[in-house]
């Protein structure tokens, strides 16, 4: 190569983010093939602080929290399968509004307790759910191809299929590690309609290889847009799906796509915005799906490491997900993978700093639980005490707001088990 693509076309430019502070400088041009040598420069330059700090978490909290989130995630189930949206525990008002994506995701929330905590009652809730989505299943745009009709929706979301895919994978996962047993028929059933949702989403890709965010239920046609959080759905259910229910001809699509997915939420976001919405929407999805890509040590792996490295970088100090006001669980569902990335390449400094977020980060929110075990560092929740069946266990999207929503408790339920099985490990 030339010097001047060797500097990876170093034609930078400065770019301020959110805050107006001056930001770092991206390379103006960088073609798809220099991307990874750039990244990995990149996260070889990265400053981690080192915090000095006495943990605040303990095993005993974790444990606590993901009990209750349990229990609130399975009183909130409807008869029918699918769940309260959202309920303010003040008012004693449930909210008429609803999310198909966010109903799906609490379905993988609860199928995710499952397998790390099996037990009759959430197995039973478990099916219920999907059986909700079973019933709700139709042929997509070709032979093979099964979509969701959600109740009132003209579209099918691909976020929604990716999500129950999700919730299927793991309920299988239970069911072949013997911690669950399923009826036969049943796992048959989910096996079927899963082979169709994955051919679904596989046809739901673009030539930009980014995926379609939706498909309108009459005509059956695809939306020419996509969306940085169904882009991390889908590539997180590929990759599961070809990890643990031996869909191996996934392997090729993931090779194709993730270098240009992960491309498109970095450098060519950062060189832009460096405080990216949509780096943020991609963030949590990508990292769960490239620490599961590079355990398998397929293609992309070190690429993969080093992205997920940079990205926790950008969510702790571009991002600074310490100092958000609102509830950041799904922060740590993508803070965890990168732990242990840190973890295996003996990166003392990028640990210390990883384990401190993940240590005050996890702390702050599990305070946001009603009836938790920190309820008391709460003066909101220690002023409004309650016990009611519809609230207990669930965690607030503020400090002092008393609307609970099914996706915050899931997203945080999700954080508490990643950080039970790999940071405070027994």
């Amino acid at each position: 190569m030339r010097r001047a693509v060797a500097a990876l076309i170093l034609l930078s430019i400065t770019v301020s983010d959110s805050t107006g502070e001056e930001s770092e400088e991206f390379p103006a041009q960088l073609s798809q093939s220099e991307f990874p040598r750039w990244l990995k420069e990149h996260v070889q330059g990265l400053e981690w602080k080192q915090r000095k700090f006495q943990p605040r978490l303990t095993r005993g909290v974790l444990e606590g929290s993901l009990k209750l989130g349990q229990i609130f995630l399975v009183n909130n189930q409807k008869p029918d399968g699918n769940f309260n949206y959202q309920y303010d525990f003040l008012k004693k008002k449930l909210s008429t509004s609803d999310n198909q994506i966010r109903q799906a995701g609490a379905l993988w929330g609860l199928s995710l307790i499952l397998r790390n905590e099996p037990n009759a009652e959430l197995l039973q809730a478990v099916k219920k759910g999907l059986t909700f989505f079973l019933s709700r299943t139709t042929k997509g745009d070709h032979s093979g191809r099964l979509i969701i009709s959600y109740p009132g929706a003209k579209e099918c979301s691909t976020g929604t299929v990716a999500l129950v895919s999700l919730s299927i994978i793991e309920v299988l996962r239970a069911n072949r590690s013997g911690h669950i047993k399923l009826d036969p028929g049943f796992r048959t059933e989910i096996q079927k309609t899963l082979w169709g949702f994955i051919q679904h989403l596989v046809s739901m890709q673009m030539s930009n290889l980014h995926f379609s965010k939706s498909m309108r239920l009459d005509t059956k046609e695809k939306s020419a847009g996509f969306s940085a959080y169904f882009d991390g759905e889908v590539i997180l259910c590929l990759v599961r799906a070809a990890r643990y229910v031996g869909f191996s001809f996934l392997v090729s699509t993931l090779d194709k796509t993730i270098p240009v997915l992960a491309k498109h939420y970095t450098v060519d976001k950062w060189r832009h915005v460096h405080d990216s919405n949509e780096t943020k929407g991609f963030f949590q999805w990508s990292c769960l799906a490239f620490w599961e890509y590079q355990r398998a040590r397929w293609k992309h792996s070190d690429l993969c490491r080093d992205y997920v490295l940079a990205m926790a970088w950008w969510m702790i100090h571009t991002h600074r997900t310490l100092s958000r006001k609102r509830n950041t669980a799904y922060v740590f569902e993508g803070i965890i993978p990168a732990y242990l990335i840190a973890e295996k390449r003996k990166d003392a400094r990028a640990m210390n700093e990883l384990d401190y977020t993940i240590d005050r980060g996890l702390y702050k929110l599990t305070s946001w639980q009603v009836g938790g075990p920190l309820q008391s560092k709460n003066t909101f929740l220690s002023r409004n005490i309650t016990t009611d069946e519809l609230a207990v266990g669930g965690i607030m999207n503020h400090k002092e707001e008393a609307p609970l929503r099914i996706d915050v408790t899931q997203h945080q339920m999700h954080a508490v088990i990643l950080a039970l099985n790999y940071v405070h490990r027994k």
